[in-house]
């Protein structure tokens, strides 16, 4: 998957840290679109494809964890990644079992470190595409 083909909704509700990724990641070559919180994030999701979600769990109106429920309850397309500072045990393992296998903690991961390991994860799909389109 091209980075700069990528469809990426980025969901964050605080704006100093929203700016900061969103710049970074934009200067690495990534577009993406933001959400400030889940219900407009919902929206987003209802209208358009995204191939990779970076989410936030603590936003207003619609909570990450609601907002994941309903993703997959209708089944939009999309790898859903969590970036937050909440690593509450128990919901980290709820959001394995809404099938998310990267739960990225914010304070871990600088904005360039983000785009790094979000390109090495895009890589990753294509590795997974090429090796099941082979087989």
């Amino acid at each position: 998957m091209d980075k700069n083909e990528a469809q990426i909704l980025y969901i964050e509700d605080y704006p100093v840290v929203q700016t900061m990724y969103v710049d970074a990641l934009r200067s690495h070559g990534f577009t993406l679109d933001v959400a400030s919180d889940g219900k407009q994030a919902l929206e987003m999701v209802h209208t358009k494809a995204y191939d990779i979600i970076l989410l936030d769990l603590l936003l207003p109106q619609v909570t990450g964890m609601e907002f994941l429920r309903e993703f997959r309850v209708k089944r939009y397309s999309g790898m859903i990644v969590i970036l937050s500072d909440f690593d509450d045990p128990s919901t980290v393992a709820e959001t394995k079992k809404l099938g998310v296998t990267n739960y990225w903690i914010k304070v871990d991961n600088t904005p360039h470190l983000l785009a790094q390991r979000l390109e090495a994860l895009m890589n990753g799909i294509d590795a997974d595409t090429q090796t099941k389109t082979q087989a």
